[in-house]
């Protein structure tokens, strides 16, 4: 696998702006943190790094990866980059029990992007980043699921006489991936007969690859000792499923829970994890009373215009919420509008409530505030004092 990175360096096209990972809007509502120290866990030619340096312009960022050749292209491009100056670049193996004399420790969020498909024992990996993650830390983890391109290209080109674990590209490999390409219905961008001889060589050849489902990632992981928090792809899946307002059926269910209930549903090419390195409790949605101590603070992940209170504390009121992906018209009673509008992530449930007749609040009132807390419109989290 490193002769094969040493010679095909990846990412070999992909601007470091155009770098694709999970919206911070998604990471912060399932993460309540903003890192300060990361570890970019196989970072190849820096792509991931420099983009994660703009996301987060007060972090320290170390990367690292197997391939010498990778980590010097990624130190030249950063000597270009206003933001390489804050990003060291390692070569370090990950699968190494000696990983941290290279990286440090201490990290408050690990991204491993791409990578663990491609490595003989993605568990030792894991537990190797479970060590060097500070209490309280996330692991994003980018890894391929079981409809993954390669999942079926690579056994069509076997049977068509090619040795998928190496790549020799030329017109007759170009005209065996269009054909793949037209027999699956691939469009477009998804077309894989286009990629470029980097990409072709890292997404769909070599000695192995690793095209899990959910569940087969997470048990890796909690091995580890991680704690699984939810899926990108299954929070896009989720929200599909509730924008009828069907979510009591998932009551009381954790996000990680429903996330692994998504993936059996509706499974993913490519998985978009994110874990932390300590249990994150479920908000007590069978206890109001406990649950009334709670804030509910809300996210960036959906632009939400509220209407003007009403007299009627009963109202239905029509709510538009919308993000890049989607639109909903929301259905909701004033009560829960009035929770909108007063949560600042440091009222709790009661005092956000304070103002709403008693006799207004529905026996029904923790599953509202669930399905808005699977959609990812608000989180709830443990009423601390803002100071601590």
């Amino acid at each position: 696998m490193r002769a094969i990175y040493e010679r095909r360096p990846f990412p070999s096209v992909i601007p470091a702006k155009r770098w694709v990972l999970p919206p911070p809007e998604w990471i912060g509502a399932l993460w309540q943190s903003v890192p300060r120290r990361i570890l970019v866990a196989g970072c190849g030619t820096g792509a991931e790094a420099f983009a994660l340096a703009r996301r987060f312009p007060r972090a320290s960022v170390v990367a690292v990866d197997f391939s010498p050749r990778s980590i010097a292209i990624a130190r030249e491009r950063g000597k270009r980059l206003r933001v390489g100056r804050r990003i060291r670049f390692r070569v370090a193996d990950l699968s190494t029990p000696r990983l941290a004399n290279a990286t440090g420790a201490g990290f408050d969020l690990v991204t491993c992007h791409g990578v663990l498909s491609y490595v003989p024992a993605p568990g030792r990996v894991l537990a190797n980043l479970y060590r060097l993650i500070a209490s309280g830390g996330a692991l994003y983890l980018g890894v391929n699921g079981t409809t993954h391109a390669s999942a079926t290209t690579r056994p069509m080109l076997a049977k068509l006489g090619f040795d998928v674990r190496e790549l020799h590209d030329g017109p007759r490999l170009r005209d065996a991936l269009r054909l793949c390409d037209n027999m699956q219905g691939r469009r477009g961008k998804e077309r894989i007969a286009a990629y470029d001889v980097g990409l072709l060589a890292g997404d769909l050849f070599g000695p192995l690859i690793h095209d899990l489902d959910l569940s087969s990632w997470l048990r890796l992981a909690r091995r580890a000792g991680f704690h699984f928090q939810g899926a990108f792809d299954a929070w896009d899946a989720v929200t599909r499923g509730l924008s009828g307002q069907e979510g009591h059926a998932l009551f009381p269910k954790a996000r990680g829970e429903v996330a692994e209930i998504a993936g059996l549903v509706s499974p993913a090419a490519f998985h978009r994890l994110l874990f932390t390195r300590d249990p994150v409790p479920n908000p007590p949605w069978k206890a109001r009373r406990r649950l009334l101590e709670w804030r509910i603070v809300p996210t960036s992940c959906w632009t939400v215009r509220l209407p003007k209170r009403s007299a009627n504390g009963r109202a239905i009121r029509r709510v538009a919420l919308a993000n890049p992906a989607m639109r909903i018209d929301w259905r909701a009673p004033e009560w829960l509008l009035e929770i909108l509008r007063r949560s600042d992530g440091r009222r709790t449930l009661a005092e956000a409530l304070a103002r709403v007749p008693r006799d207004a609040l529905p026996a029904e009132l923790e599953r509202e505030l669930y399905v808005l807390h699977q959609l990812l419109v608000i989180t709830a989290v443990p009423g601390v004092s803002p100071s601590c």
